[in-house]
């Protein structure tokens, strides 16, 4: 785990991060399939499914960031 703190090699703290939040979503996601199935109350539904896209943003969306930096950067 030390190995993605340390800069300037193969692993990636980024990849790591998006990984766990995307990862995070999907187990969210599982809860949403389950209250559904129990026919929780919408209101938890709807946060969970707020929570979710959250996670998801967030997680793809600092990944397509920092590639675009990368581009951007190589290319001066």
């Amino acid at each position: 785990m030390n190995k993605f703190f340390i800069e300037g090699n193969e692993y990636s703290m980024m990849r790591l991060l998006s990984f766990l939040t995307v990862l995070s979503a999907i187990i969210v996601s599982g809860f949403i399939i389950v209250f559904i199935f129990l026919k929780a109350n919408l209101e938890y539904i709807s946060e969970l499914i707020l929570l979710t896209g959250t996670l998801l943003g967030f997680g793809f969306g600092g990944k397509v960031l920092q590639k675009f930096r990368e581009v951007k950067n190589n290319n001066k």
